[in-house]
């Protein structure tokens, strides 16, 4: 999603590469470093990360192109090298509906979008909750 990610990233690493080594020697797994090295540089590390407004530029385009029934964001971050600023897990979609209310969405449009996301998921007549299509009885 950015460009420039990359690069960031590797600037990040050339500026902390004596800390990055010396973890490496220890004998630390690369998603460790990485995880010790964003609590160690809070700031420098959420800078790493795209904005917000990529995202929705990028979901901007994709309703553009092919609509609003063939969109959905997923709350799956597992592979990705970084999420959005300000979007650190799903606690976090709340921003995304105010975000797009701004970008003029309407509510039906909205949760099309983010009920995409309910895999598996139902909504209720009164939009109270969610509910799982198939409860296990065990």
């Amino acid at each position: 999603m950015d460009s420039n990610y990359t690069t960031r990233q590797k600037q990040f690493n050339t500026r902390h590469q004596h800390e990055i080594d010396s973890l490496k020697n220890l004998k630390w797994a690369s998603y460790s470093i990485e995880e010790w090295m964003a609590k160690e540089y809070p700031a420098e590390a959420n800078q790493l990360r795209p904005p917000l407004s990529m995202l929705l530029d990028h979901l901007d385009y994709i309703v553009k192109l092919a609509g609003v029934d063939h969109v959905g964001i997923g709350s799956d971050f597992d592979g990705i090298s970084s999420s959005p600023q300000q979007l650190d897990d799903v606690t976090s979609f709340p921003i995304i509906t105010k975000e797009l209310l701004k970008r003029g969405y309407k509510k039906d449009a909205i949760e099309k979008i983010l009920v995409a996301i309910l895999s598996g998921y139902s909504k209720p007549a009164n939009n109270e909750r969610f509910l799982p299509l198939h409860q296990n009885n065990n």
